[in-house]
């Protein structure tokens, strides 16, 4: 038998990465987007909304700010409402 000692952190010779492949071979794909980057993305779209009486377009990061309650958007989305439950 070698002198390789197995233990803590030395995994047995078999099990070690072979020289130029990763412990993770597929990994995260290319390309791929994480949360942060499609958020930005969303918020930066830009809607209609009513203000004063008029139709303004701000993005939608501007239409949910706080200060902004009476920006309302013109069109409605198909939400559908929660019901309540009945004992």
């Amino acid at each position: 038998m070698s002198g390789y000692k197995v233990g803590y952190g030395k995994p047995p010779k078999t099990r070690q990465f072979k020289k130029g492949k990763s412990g993770n071979p597929r990994g995260r794909p290319k390309g791929s987007l994480n949360l942060a980057t499609d958020l930005t993305a969303e918020l930066g779209e830009h809607i209609t909304v009513r203000e004063d009486g008029r139709p303004r377009k701000v993005s939608k990061q501007r239409a949910l700010m706080p200060g902004s309650s009476r920006n309302r958007p013109m069109t409605t989305t198909n939400q559908s409402t929660p019901t309540s439950c009945k004992s």
